[in-house]
């Protein structure tokens, strides 16, 4: 009975790339998956079958730096729900957040994300939570867990919080780059470039007000001072 659950989980471990991009649709899989891979102790098969599987498919100059985005906002939520220790996305997230870090539009198009609106996942994530907790990113892929590394044996004494796990999905996104100053240096230019392209148009500042009310929350009022002031002229002229 071991040897066909080890199978099965073996086999689903290289549809992990569709189960992620189909999420949500796909909650049903990833649970039954996670009760086979506790089982048969595989999740250490499926975190290095899968984090091979997105250097190959995802982390390439052929996908765009927001379909990329996309699919890290999915993995996390997913491999959360399939590893609730959080060691499984530790360890498969390194090369992604290397990637992005390197791609030269990623803090823009993270920023542009926040503030698309309803259609976008990351502005869902603007309005959830207090201020930005996080710490630089420590991930090293060459000290990581390599190739034998196992998830723990699952206690229920050990499915208690811890304070190193449990960073929502934007706070996760700013540490891969250690500090805030990006975001806020792209948020102005972005806010700069519409409202100089909206100046000669009738332009209603409302969403933009409510955008930077949700980031002062997020990333601290003094910091996005200088972008009050620009749509407070805006509004008074």
């Amino acid at each position: 009975y071991r040897m066909s659950v080890e199978h099965i989980t073996k086999a689903r471990a290289t549809d992990m790339f569709e189960i992620v991009g189909e999420y949500p649709e796909s909650i049903k899989a990833i649970i039954e998956l996670r009760e086979y891979a506790v089982r048969s102790d595989s999740m250490g098969y499926i975190g290095r079958v899968f984090k091979s599987t997105l250097r190959k498919r995802l982390l390439h100059m052929g996908a765009s730096t927001t379909q990329i985005l996309e699919f890290y906002v999915s993995m996390i939520r997913s491999l959360r729900l399939l590893d609730p220790s959080e060691l499984l996305l530790k360890f498969v997230e390194s090369p992604v957040r290397e990637y992005l870090k390197g791609r030269k539009d990623a803090v823009r198009c993270i920023v542009s994300s926040l503030t698309q609106g309803k259609e976008s996942e990351l502005h869902g994530e603007l309005k959830e939570g207090g201020s930005l907790e996080y710490g630089a990113d420590e991930d090293d892929e060459e000290k990581g867990p390599g190739v034998g590394w196992v998830p723990p044996q699952r206690h229920k004494e050990l499915s208690v919080s811890s304070t190193n796990r449990g960073l929502d999905i934007l706070a996760m996104l700013v540490s891969i780059y250690g500090s805030t100053d990006l975001f806020i240096v792209e948020y102005r230019a972005l806010l700069s470039d519409k409202l100089l392209s909206s100046f000669s148009s009738k332009f209603s500042t409302d969403t933009e007000i409510s955008n930077l009310e949700l980031l002062k929350i997020r990333f601290g009022e003094e910091a996005l001072h200088s972008c009050a002031v620009m749509l407070m002229d805006i509004e008074d002229s």
